[in-house]
């Protein structure tokens, strides 16, 4: 895996975020096609870069494009 994989991958979190909205975190790899562990690698790189918020949902967490990641 390189960064290049990682970038798409995060790519994919973001339009699948901005296109179904709030979505559980074991949700993501299975909706996108995804690996897990890259799916959680390039929510590290959204949240890094401030594009996503989370929530605890018993044992899973919520996650959710901020409020301005959708007026872009």
């Amino acid at each position: 895996m390189d960064l290049l994989e990682l970038g798409e991958a995060a790519g994919k979190v973001w339009q699948g975020l901005a296109r179904h909205g709030p979505t559980l975190s074991k949700n993501l790899p299975p909706a996108l096609g995804l690996e897990s562990i890259l799916v959680h690698m390039a929510l590290g790189w959204l949240a890094r870069e401030g594009k996503i918020t989370f929530e605890r949902k018993g044992g899973d967490l919520l996650v959710a494009l901020r409020a301005e990641e959708l007026k872009e």
